[in-house]
Order: C-alpha cells, then sequence, then structure tokens
C-alpha cells in the first residue's frame, strides 16, 4: 500500500493489466502532468511488454520459454538460452550460494510434491494431502542447484532427469527493475511499478516528498509498518501468500529446500528494500526459510547496504527484527516486539 509523505501531490494515472504476467497482477501507476494520454498509454504498453517479454522466457507452462525446454533434458543435455535468462539464473545462483541453499530455483519438484504449482494449486478441484517422508526423501536429491551448470548461455542439467527449474521467486524482482530502467530512459521519474504485493519498483513520489510504503500485517487485515522510501526497489515473502489447511496444520508455500518441507520457523514475513531488485525478490525467500536468527546473521553478514524487516513470532510472542533505526519507520501492531 502506498501513499504520499509530503505535498504538492503529482497528478497520477493508473494501469492495472488484466492479463497475469510471471504469476503476478500488474499495475503501473505513472505521473501524467507533462505528458498527453497517447504518450502515457504508450509508456505502460511500454512496461506491459517488459513483463510480457519476460513472461515468455520464463513461463514453465510455455512450450517455447527456455525454463520448460531445460525442464524437458534429460541428465546430460544441454539447452541454448536467451542472455536474459542466463542473467537471471546467474543472480539466482549466487543468492542460492551465499544462503547456503535456503532459496534454490531448483526447488520444483518440491513445489509440485507440496502441491503449489500452477496446475495444482490454481485448480479447484485437486485436493491436497501432505506428502510422505518417503515422497519427500525421493524428490529431495532433485531439488539442489547442484543438478545445474551455466556456462554463459548453456544451460546443462546434471545428475537427474527429473531436475526441474522455477524462476518464480527471482522473476518478478528482475521484471519490475527493467520495467523501472525502461521507464526512467523515456523520461519518467515519478511513480511506481507492482507486481502484485510482492514486488514493487518505486520511483520518485516528487521532488519534496517520498512515497509512504506500508507492509502488510500478516496475520490479519491491515497494515504491520510504514516508512517513506524512494528510488528503491522492495520484496515482502511471507508464510500467509500462499498456504494450504489439512487437518488443522498449516503448510506455507515457502518451502526449505534443505528439509523438502513448508517453513515452521516461526518467520511470518519479510522485507527486503535495495538497489538490485532480482536479489530483494530472492533474498525475501530466503530469509524467510533461514529464520529469524539466521537471518539476522545473515543480513549482518551480506545485506549492509539492504534495509530488511523480520516480523516472527517465538516462545508466544510476536517481533519485528530490523537493520532500519526504530525512529525510520512506523511499527502499526503494538502487540509486536521491535528488536534491532
Amino acid at each position: 500500500m502506498l501513499s504520499a509523505v509530503g505535498c504538492n501531490a503529482p497528478t497520477y494515472m493508473t494501469k492495472t493489466f488484466s492479463e497475469m504476467y510471471l504469476g503476478a497482477p500488474l499495475s503501473v501507476v505513472l505521473d501524467v502532468h507533462d505528458k498527453s494520454k497517447a504518450q502515457y498509454s504508450a509508456l505502460f504498453e511500454g512496461v506491459r511488454s517488459v513483463f510480457s517479454e519476460l513472461d515468455n522466457l520464463l513461463d514453465a507452462q510455455n512450450p517455447d520459454s527456455d525454463v520448460y525446454k531445460f525442464n524437458n533434458l534429460k541428465a546430460g543435455e544441454s539447452v541454448t538460452i536467451d542472455p536474459v535468462t542466463a542473467e537471471i539464473l546467474s543472480y539466482a545462483l549466487k543468492i542460492t550460494e551465499l544462503s547456503g541453499g535456503a532459496y534454490d530455483i531448483a526447488s520444483y519438484p518440491l513445489v509440485d510434491l507440496w502441491g503449489f504449482s500452477p496446475d495444482k494449486y490454481d485448480n479447484e478441484d485437486y485436493e491436497f494431502s501432505p506428502p510422505t517422508d518417503e515422497e519427500i526423501e525421493a524428490v529431495l536429491p532433485l531439488c539442489s542447484s547442484n543438478n545445474i551448470l551455466l556456462e554463459e548461455t548453456t544451460l546443462t542439467k546434471l545428475n537427474y532427469d527429473g531436475v526441474k527449474i522455477d524462476l518464480g521467486g527471482i522473476a518478478k524482482g528482475y521484471a519490475i527493475q527493467k520495467a523501472a530502467e525502461y521507464l526512467r530512459e523515456k523520461g519518467v521519474y515519478n511513480g511506481y511499478i507492482s507486481a502484485g504485493t510482492s514486488s514493487i519498483a518505486l520511483l520518485k513520489y516528487n521532488e519534496n516528498a517520498e512515497w509512504s510504503f506500508s507492509v502488510n500485517h500478516p496475520r490479519k487485515n491491515g497494515l504491520l509498518l510504514t516508512f517513506p522510501a524512494s528510488d528503491i526497489y522492495v520484496s515482502t515473502s511471507g508464510d500467509y501468500e500462499r498456504q494450504y489447511i489439512y487437518d488443522g496444520v498449516t503448510y506455507s508455500h515457502i518451502i526449505d529446500p534443505n528439509t523438502g518441507k513448508p517453513i515452521a520457523n516461526g518467520t511470518m514475513s519479510v522485507t527486503v528494500l535495495g538497489e538490485n531488485s532480482a536479489y530483494c525478490d530472492a533474498l525475501s525467500t530466503a530469509l524467510c526459510v533461514l529464520g529469524a536468527e539466521s537471518a539476522k546473521s545473515f543480513t549482518q553478514a551480506y545485506l549492509n547496504e539492504y534495509k530488511v524487516f523480520i516480523a516472527y513470532e517465538t516462545d508466544g510472542k510476536k517481533y519485528l527484527c530490523s537493520n532500519t533505526a526504530r525512529e525510520n519507520f512506523t511499527l502499526n501492531d503494538d502487540s509486536f516486539i521491535f528488536v534491532d
């Protein structure tokens, strides 16, 4: 959720596209004070084209996409991929290495096993039941980037035919940054781009004000925290975004590639702000998987240039941890205890 910090509000035009791109709804909000309607229509279309082109490259259900082609290789086979796909993969593999596998694009077999692949989660007739430990153990060897070799634009599948990748945890972040760069190249500096609620590119609000950015509460309707921000990328991941409830137990869509099971470590949501949106996207997931204490250590070690907010619960108490000074944001729920 966004509002303005400051005065002299610009005149904004909003375009929300009816199609889904990279699995998320796309909205673009731009200041329209100095351009014609036709000019802004062209800008909206330009942003849509950025997302559409990436969707065509990365959609695992599209037979023409790089991801689909790789997923259907046999072990030992290779495919030549677009340089853009290769760049996204290089970003993803770096976060995998840094996080000790807490984020891994090779986790798709687990995503499918737990019923969170699009053909199951979006299917009203699908009936969820948790997989057995034996079923999990059977697919775990597939779910490691050690089964993937990226050499420039050549992508090779190693070890197992069943290795499959999913770039959904990084692609939206990459796309909104490319779309924001496109707008700046066109001389547009005020507005924002939203790929659902999880990935947002904030441009400027105006010369004298910032956006007031709010993070949704992970356990109820409303806002957890609010802070001023401008010219930055924001990604939020949470255990509440997609889930199943079975026999009174809630299973999140965020799966730990090391255990093969949905996270149950008390982390409710993680928000990451920084200048590399693809990293923000992947990092928000990785930090959820790491759990609060390990996520704090990771943030201290690697994320000095990023702002991080971690909402978690332990021993019946709720906490918000951040490397941002307390006076720089508003915590909207008094039941949360702030720790730095």
